[in-house]
Parts: structure tokens; C-alpha cells; sequence
């Protein structure tokens, strides 16, 4: 990985962490538990509750996210926030839709409600990681070469 790749990286990794890292312990925690087809003291055993979070596991996670985003955006030549924007968000709705109707399918954790709002959620979060990882992959690296060409240039 050269060093745009590792900034790219972390970037999209903090993205994700600040979106959801902020959504859910303001309101989108009660929403999956609310429109769960689990009963609220079933979801309160199954769900650990915030400060319960195993914070290792978490971070590794969504470290694992940002760089699955910025490899994506970087293998899909994006170059511009938009395009990275467009990536990030197939990307969220493949992986996260799979998980999804995966769970929906085979558990009562989510409903057709939670799920695919859950899907959507995603999506819309790696779209912004992935917009800032191609901004950050896209930028022009000058050389020091060019950099003092320019100022010979102008001078």
C-alpha cells in the first residue's frame, strides 16, 4: 500500500466510523430495535447495549470496512467524489444487502422494515467513505521537480 492508499484508507475508515458512530446511539439504535421482529426484552438479550461494545472488535471491524472501500474505489479507478460516491454506494448495497436478506431470510433479528432500511443506511455511509477515498486517491502528487519547474516558471 503507498501512502495515498493508507490515507485514503484511514479517511474512509473515519468516515464510516463518524456516520454511524453517531447515528445509531442517537437514533438509529431504537429504530432497528423498535421495528426488530424480535421482542424488546428478546433484542435487549441478544443486542448488547453501547457500553457493553467489545471496542477491539469494533474498531477492527470498521478498519476492515474503510480499507474494503478504499481498495474497491482504487480498483474501480475512481477519481473524483462523485464517482467514488457512486462505487461506495453499489458497494454498500452488495455487501450489506447480502447480510441483510441473509438475516431476514433466516432469523427474526430484522424485518423487511429494519433490513432494508439497515441496506440503505450502509450504503449512504459507504458512499461518503467512498467519495473521500476517491478524492484522496485522485489528487495529483507533484513531484518536488515540478513544484520548483512551476515556481521557475512564474518567476
Amino acid at each position: 500500500m503507498n501512502k495515498k492508499m493508507i490515507l485514503a484508507a484511514i479517511a474512509s475508515t473515519l468516515t464510516i466510523l463518524i456516520i454511524n458512530g453517531g447515528i445509531y446511539p442517537l437514533f438509529y439504535g431504537d429504530f432497528l430495535k423498535n421495528y426488530s421482529d424480535l421482542s424488546a426484552d428478546i433484542w435487549d438479550k441478544v443486542q448488547k447495549p453501547i457500553k457493553e461494545t467489545n471496542i477491539l472488535a469494533s474498531i477492527s471491524g470498521v478498519i476492515l470496512i474503510g480499507i474494503l472501500i478504499t481498495k474497491t474505489v482504487s480498483w474501480s479507478h475512481a477519481k473524483t467524489f462523485y464517482d467514488g460516491i457512486k462505487f461506495g454506494f453499489i458497494l454498500g448495497v452488495l455487501m450489506v444487502g447480502a447480510v441483510d436478506l441473509g438475516l431476514i431470510a433466516t432469523t427474526k433479528y430484522f424485518s423487511y422494515t429494519s433490513g432494508i432500511t439497515d441496506i440503505f443506511v450502509a450504503a449512504f455511509s459507504f458512499a461518503v467513505a467512498g467519495g473521500v477515498a476517491a478524492y484522496i486517491l485522485g489528487r495529483e502528487t507533484k513531484t518536488l521537480t515540478e513544484k520548483s519547474q512551476k515556481i521557475a516558471d512564474l518567476s
